[in-house]
């Protein structure tokens, strides 16, 4: 095997694997858009939405996506989420 393509395939394989944990994460909280829980007022619990593992949304939680109120019921922030889609773009 060459020097260098050790080193060029991983430069592929890295940006591949962050895209996925993107459309991962995104997944999550398109199930809360789906589900209209855009507002305080629309929020939905995680179970509701057949999420039962919530450490699936603390990145989102983390990155503003989607705000948590403090009874278990999340929503999503639609500024946010546009703001972070045009920053991918």
């Amino acid at each position: 095997m060459p020097a260098g393509l050790g080193l060029g395939l991983g430069m592929m394989v890295m940006p591949l694997g962050i895209v996925g944990m993107i459309l991962r994460q995104k997944g999550q909280v398109g199930r809360f858009i789906q589900a209209g829980a855009i507002s305080p007022d629309t929020a939905r619990k995680p179970s509701s939405l057949g999420i039962q593992t919530l450490y699936l949304l603390k990145p989102a939680v983390r990155r503003g996506l989607l705000v948590a109120l403090g009874d278990g019921r999340y929503y999503a922030d639609l500024p946010a989420c546009r703001r972070q889609r045009r920053m991918l773009i």
